[in-house]
């Protein structure tokens, strides 16, 4: 079922409540990311220390794998290997765009490539990169001081 960029009202509610499983990760209207513990009613319960849930309306996508969740203005840490270090080394990357299932992370020191068609790293071979966190551009907005 394909909902585009209009996920809200009760359609697309029901398609999340029948649809999403324990162990998904989720994204809300407001930018913030969880992994999905169990639902009860219309209400989606995540650990975060303790149990918390979010309203099922307030859901705007879910998938199976982190990845999926990322959009365009995301700002991600990557960890990844360097063999010239021998160590994993840990940077932030904007997410710079999103197409046809490939994802850019670029910052100055380095780029990385993934492609969800053929689920592996175009320029990451042997870097291995693996998420640490997000930030997502709602809550950067959200939390960012304009100065000036």
């Amino acid at each position: 079922m394909n909902f585009g960029e209009d996920r809200s009202g009760v359609g697309y509610a029901l398609y999340v409540r029948d649809n999403i499983k324990k162990g998904d990760y989720f994204r809300t209207t407001t930018g913030e990311i969880f992994k999905m513990e169990y639902i009860k009613g219309n209400q989606v319960f995540y650990a975060y220390g303790d149990y918390y849930w979010v309203d099922i309306v307030a859901i705007n996508n879910f998938q199976e794998k982190l990845f999926d969740l990322i959009e365009v203005g995301d700002i991600v840490e990557l960890e990844y290997y360097v063999a010239k270090y021998r160590s994993r080394i840990s940077r932030k990357f904007e997410c710079q765009i999103l197409e046809n299932k490939v994802i850019y992370f670029d910052n100055r020191h380095c780029s990385f490539c993934y492609d969800f068609e053929l689920k592996k790293w175009r320029d990451g071979e042997g870097y291995n990169p693996k998420i640490k966190t997000i930030l997502s551009h709602e809550q950067y907005r959200m939390n960012c001081y304009k100065g000036g």
